[in-house]
């Protein structure tokens, strides 16, 4: 097979993955910032020099919690950390979803007991090239981490 046909069959794959939700163009997934409220990721981008973009998304600005109905829903500018605590990752929540957003919220009219709430990730966010975005209204923050270059500086 030509080294021609491999490259564009690749380029073909890429746009694809990029349209989809971040797992399948996304590494080094994490949470990290005030009360584990920050998603990071290295991703993969469509053209340029870079092949990972280093990126990080407030999931306040995706994600907000309904305390009526108990669940995480996706909404801009949703601020669900404010009523949620203990925000962790679970790939395993559920087998047939991506990487499930996990956490204990406030209960609806002060019950006693916090309500474990979760949202699959990657049914809201997205990669535009190489950033984090939630979904389709785009809302992210493109905050591209420092790299360190060959000859040992930061760029």
């Amino acid at each position: 097979m030509k080294l021609s046909a491999i490259i564009t069959g690749v380029l073909a794959i890429i746009p694809a993955a990029l349209a989809q939700g971040f797992l399948d163009s996304c590494v080094k997934i994490q949470l990290s910032g005030k009360n584990n409220s920050t998603l990071q990721a290295s991703c993969f981008t469509v053209v340029g020099d870079q092949p990972l973009v280093t990126t990080e998304l407030d999931l306040n600005l995706c994600i907000r919690y309904n305390a009526l109905k108990q669940h995480l829903a996706w909404a801009p500018y949703g601020k669900f950390s404010s009523q949620c605590d203990s925000i962790h990752l679970d790939s395993n929540a559920y087998l047939d979803h991506g990487e499930m957003l996990v956490a204990n919220c406030w209960p609806f009219m002060n019950k006693s007991e916090w309500v474990k709430a979760m949202i699959d990730l990657n049914m809201g966010i997205k990669n535009k090239d190489g950033y984090l975005a939630c979904g389709d209204w785009g809302l992210g923050t493109l905050v591209p981490q420092p790299t360190v270059g060959s000859n040992g500086g930061v760029h």
